[in-house]
């Protein structure tokens, strides 16, 4: 009965991944891959709790409406799995699920 209850408790908490969600991870694993990079200081931010706040403060303020239309959770984990992995190497452009992650819908 444990396991079973586990396994429902991880697949609730795995259909709860919205769009508001989204935003909070693709902020702080943003913000932890310029950590990663030493580019905190270079973009002039004390730290990363620094780039956390304004960042997210940023994205709320240019809100108008929906938050993220076009949802696509698929898209949204692939971003937030390709953030925490980046690499300094690989450039500093979002990945194209970051991108696609918040379309609008046809």
């Amino acid at each position: 009965m444990r396991t079973l209850s586990g396994l429902f408790g991880l697949l609730l908490l795995a259909g709860c991944y919205n769009a508001e969600t989204f935003q909070t991870d693709f902020v702080q694993s943003t913000c932890d891959w310029y950590d990663r990079c030493d580019l905190l200081e270079i973009l002039d931010y004390e730290d990363t709790q620094d780039c956390v706040d304004e960042l997210f403060s940023e994205s709320v303020a240019a809100q108008e409406g929906d938050t993220c239309p076009g949802f696509n959770r698929p898209e949204a984990r692939s971003c937030i799995d390709e953030l925490e992995t980046r690499g300094c190497e690989d450039g500093f452009t979002q990945p194209s699920s970051c991108q696609e992650a918040c379309t609008e819908a046809s």
